[in-house]
């Protein structure tokens, strides 16, 4: 089983948490953690309390918020001492769509790469993507 956490500085994973629920439904294998706001300062201590709170036995993928953040640097400290953790950075909505929905079942990294490859997730520029659309009917 997997089981995913999404974390943020402020309350970014949350929103994208409530917007998956809507989206999916709830789901008890999806975690928040907000960092930097409402008294969670601690980010060592919050990732650690995070972790601890799942299995050792389950895949966790974490989806944060910045490479190079401190969010996703404390996650990728815990990859030396927890096995079975896949990060994934510079989430946004269809990313976390994408891994939880895809997720039942699959290896972590399969899927993390299948998704991560999927246009569909990447941020588009809707002023280019409507040009070549006008671009592409005038082919036909």
């Amino acid at each position: 089983m997997t089981e995913y956490i999404i974390a943020s500085h402020a309350h970014l994973s949350q929103g994208l948490v409530e917007a998956l629920s809507f989206l999916a439904g709830e789901r008890e294998d999806v975690h928040v953690l907000t960092l930097f706001v409402d008294g969670h300062l601690d980010v060592e201590g919050e990732v650690q309390g995070a972790l601890d709170r799942i299995p050792d036995d389950r895949n966790v993928i974490v989806c944060t918020d910045i490479l190079g953040g401190s969010v996703n640097n404390e996650f990728v400290k815990a990859l030396a001492r927890r096995p079975r953790t896949y990060v994934v950075t510079n989430m946004n909505l269809p990313t976390v769509i994408s891994l939880v929905i895809s997720g039942e079942g699959r290896d972590p990294e399969e899927l993390i790469r299948e998704v991560l490859a999927q246009t569909e997730v990447q941020p588009t520029f809707v002023n280019d993507f409507l040009a070549e659309q006008a671009e592409n009917d005038d082919d036909f």
